[in-house]
């Protein structure tokens, strides 16, 4: 992700890191390896983060430590200390979204899985652009059939 990206979400959610800053008004990236993961889930995490501090204030209770976040088989991993099954509940949910959403540019529509080695989750204008996976082959999500189907079936 890109650094820009990963300082704002570490500012604005400041207190999941705070327990890996060596001082209060250190800014650089708590994570030893950053968000090591696309842009394109940024609103994934802000979402997230947002709603685990939304939960933690209003069940008052302590704060998660965010350990790290990353891509892992295609979707996103975050790990993290503390917490309870709602927020375990929160971050399966993420995970599950991130499958569905290009890593690149964030987009749910035609979004699509690579095979053959390495598994990426990105839209087909992604896949085509990233040179990193041209030895790979894109497979769109099932969904995306049924939802076009849908679509042409609503529009008669």
């Amino acid at each position: 992700m890109d650094i820009v990206l990963q300082k704002h979400l570490i500012k604005k959610h400041h207190i999941f890191f705070d327990h890996l800053k060596k001082n209060k008004d250190d800014i650089m990236l708590p994570i030893y390896f950053g968000f090591d993961c696309g842009d394109g889930w940024y609103h994934i995490l802000d979402t997230l983060m947002g709603s685990i501090k939304h939960h933690q204030k209003f069940k008052k209770i302590e704060p998660i430590k965010i350990k790290q976040i990353k891509e892992k088989f295609g979707t996103l991993s975050f790990y993290y200390t503390g917490g309870d099954e709602y927020i375990h509940g929160l971050v399966s949910m993420a995970s599950s979204m991130s499958a569905r959403t290009c890593e690149c540019c964030g987009t749910t529509d035609g979004v699509g899985m690579t095979s053959g080695g390495w598994y990426s989750v990105s839209c087909e204008d992604c896949f085509n652009k990233n040179f990193r996976l041209k030895d790979l082959k894109w497979n769109a999500n099932p969904d995306v059939r049924i939802l076009k189907i849908s679509k042409l079936l609503k529009n008669g």
